[in-house]
């Protein structure tokens, strides 16, 4: 009967649920890449409790029945490769997050969900055949031949990621770069250890590892987020701009300053100033899904869209204007805010 270390695995579950505590405590505005990587958090506690009971029911197999192993073991090996396709859908966001064009983003989800399917077909398969892993007559747990599938899954989600990286290299961070140097190697390498001394379980400590690499890169407070409002910052709008530029984008840019906004300070008080600020902000950030707001200046904010065409930047302008028109309201105080805008519309000039 083979019997399996779990401390790797329990340390895992401590270090993703303290991950979890401090990613709810902030204030921040939804975002795909934030759903995202609740998901992978999510999904990676799941998956790694799952298999603690997995072990358990397996030494236990006199008083488990037979379905019932087959049934968790099944979700077992559905989850690792469901962790490691939303982490590598997360990684994919981050890659082309400065690139319009969506035909790459299109052709990743595509091989996401065809390896998936594949391997889902593998599962239920292996409810007949064992080429996963079986139960003898006995109840013991055996591994069947393609028992190591699901990294074969893993690595060539690796590889894809590794191709889009060097596909849009140039319209790629500095942090995501960082990220794409160590984490596959490292993550190669405990896999590998994995496979080499099978007792241990490194699974789970292998996926909170990588949900900390990129939590602390990608979801902790940086220099490049404003603290009061949660979108960029000035550094972040100049990067912005570097990326587009160097990935040979066509983009618009749309900034608005406030105009005597001292008045709501002398009126309402500083606390309520910032209050109305971070209202602008916020309703800025979720406008157009395809576009990024930043505040570059103490009482100025751009947006920074794909330019698809002259109509299309006209309706983003006239959009901003327009609910500028509308005034601001936060409980029971209204104000009309006072705004100039600029355009700006690059096109490879």
């Amino acid at each position: 009967m083979i019997v399996w270390s779990q401390i790797a695995e329990f340390l895992a579950l401590i270090l993703l649920f303290l991950i979890s505590l401090y990613f709810h405590d902030r204030r921040q505005t939804r975002s795909r890449r934030r759903t995202l990587f609740w998901i992978c958090l999510v999904l990676s506690i799941f998956e790694i409790a799952l298999n603690a009971v997995c072990v358990i029911t397996i030494s236990q197999y006199e008083h488990v029945p037979h379905w019932l192993n087959m049934l968790l073991n099944s979700l077992y090996f559905l989850s690792s490769v469901w962790v490691s396709s939303i982490l590598a859908l997360y990684i994919f966001n981050l890659l082309l997050e400065h690139v319009y064009e969506k035909h790459c983003r299109t052709n990743a989800v595509i091989g996401l969900l065809l390896l998936n399917a594949l391997f889902f077909i593998l599962v239920i398969v292996n409810l007949q055949t064992g080429i996963l892993f079986l139960f003898d007559s006995d109840g013991g747990y055996h591994r069947g031949v393609f028992n190591r599938a699901g990294y074969v899954v893993m690595f060539i989600e690796l590889c894809m990621v590794i191709i889009c990286y060097l596909r849009n290299r140039s319209s790629v961070s500095k942090n995501v770069q960082q990220v794409i140097h160590t984490l596959p190697p490292i993550i190669l390498g405990l896999a590998l250890f994995q496979i080499c001394y099978p007792q241990i379980l490194l699974n789970g400590i292998t996926i909170a590892f990588a949900d900390l690499v990129l939590f602390i890169n990608f979801q902790n407070y940086q220099v490049g987020t404003d603290s009061l409002t949660h979108i960029g910052n000035r550094k972040s709008f100049y990067q912005e701009l570097a990326l587009r530029i160097a990935g040979k984008q066509q983009f618009q840019i749309i900034t608005i300053s406030l105009k005597h906004f001292a008045v709501v300070n002398q009126r309402f008080g500083y606390q309520k100033g910032d209050d109305f600020l971070y209202a602008i902000a916020s309703w800025l950030d979720k406008c157009d899904p395809s576009s990024r707001a930043f505040r570059f200046g103490n009482v100025s904010f751009a947006l920074v869209s794909p330019f698809l065409s002259q109509d299309k930047a006209a309706c983003n302008l006239d959009k901003i204007q327009m609910r500028f028109q509308d005034g601001w309201t936060l409980g029971d105080l209204h104000f009309d805010i006072m705004a100039c805008f600029s355009e700006l519309i690059h096109q490879d000039q």
